[in-house]
């Protein structure tokens, strides 16, 4: 894997017909078996030095697609290219040279660190793990990385226990950063914390962003947090796409119903953040346990036609980067 840097608005990752099912457990021997289709046929191209976002309702199947495309899920089939190098079925040594160049921030700072290593010892164990860098080097670079994401050098003795929600998480993104990778994972990161942490947070990530000319995949159900931090932004119902378009679009004229439903639900997008989660649209009528012909979106949907319960709706370009999955 090249370690040069790509230009901006070069596919940086791509997933191709990106499908992960998940057996059903049965109740009897006779049972016939089932899956449940998280993610079921996607396709996806999230370009360098872009922050793009992932909207959907819990169960939507947002945070199986990011984790599925940076090889931490097991897929079903399809593609995964990572530029323009096929990842789908590496294994061993190259999966772990691939590594260093993707990592992830977890929603849970709480659960994701190691309560028996110092904060410290925490940030620096992906460079004694991939072997990056000699052991004085490794050091350095640790407190390095407390400077960036604004946290003290004196504060690496401690165990993650000694710190608050938001510094646990600032561990998290420092851990992520070590390997200097090109890509980074945010899965819903700032969803267990309070509105003045996530601002906070929030403006670290533009910040780191911009400084290390990352690129992010960011996950969420928060359409307020998506809005101030993502340039482009995919909305996800019941494992398929139903729509992906800048942000400036997105938000301004929404398309497919389902979008237009979220945005609803959201009393306003200006000034302070929101925190509206995507459930309150209503209750979920359909399912991804072997889901039925058609659009996922029929059964709730105001404008549902007759061909909408017999032919899932490809998704189509309506406009220059604005993509709808509908039959209207």
């Amino acid at each position: 894997m090249a370690d040069t840097t790509l230009p901006e608005n070069t596919v940086i990752l791509e997933a191709i017909n990106l499908k992960i099912h998940f057996p059903v457990r049965r109740k009897s021997l006779f049972e016939k078996g089932q899956f449940v289709h998280a993610v079921d046929g996607i396709d996806l191209k999230i370009l360098s030095g872009s922050s793009f976002g992932i909207v959907g309702e819990s169960g939507s199947g947002k945070t199986t697609t990011a984790l599925g495309m940076i090889r931490l899920t097991p897929v079903t089939s399809g593609r995964i290219l990572f530029r323009n190098e096929d990842i789908t079925n590496i294994k061993g040594d190259k999966l772990r040279r691939m590594r260093r160049h993707m990592q992830v921030v977890f929603q849970d700072p709480y659960s994701s660190l190691n309560p028996r290593l110092r904060a410290g010892e925490i940030v620096r164990e992906p460079l004694d793990r991939m072997n990056i860098f000699d052991k004085k080097e490794r050091a350095e670079r640790a407190r390095i990385l407390f400077d960036q994401v604004g946290l003290r050098r004196e504060q690496m003795s401690l165990f993650p226990h000694q710190f608050s929600g938001g510094q646990r998480q600032r561990i998290g993104v420092a851990r992520a950063l070590a390997s200097e990778p090109d890509l980074i994972v945010l899965d819903e990161p700032v969803s267990a914390l309070d509105v003045a942490i996530q601002s906070q947070l929030l403006n670290l990530f533009r910040r780191l962003k911009d400084k290390l000319s990352l690129t992010y995949v960011f996950i969420s159900h928060d359409l307020g947090v998506v809005h101030y931090l993502c340039d482009h932004i995919a909305v996800m119902y019941l494992g398929i796409i139903v729509e992906t378009a800048p942000r400036a679009s997105l938000f301004r004229s929404p398309r497919h119903p389902y979008t237009q439903t979220l945005l609803k639900a959201v009393p306003s997008l200006k000034g302070k953040l929101t925190s509206v989660p995507l459930s309150a649209v209503g209750t979920e009528q359909a399912t991804a346990i072997n889901p039925a012909p058609g659009c996922r979106f029929v059964l709730r949907c105001p404008h549902s036609m007759d061909v909408c319960k017999k032919e899932m709706p490809k998704l189509k370009e309506v406009a220059p980067g604005c993509m709808v999955a509908c039959h209207l």
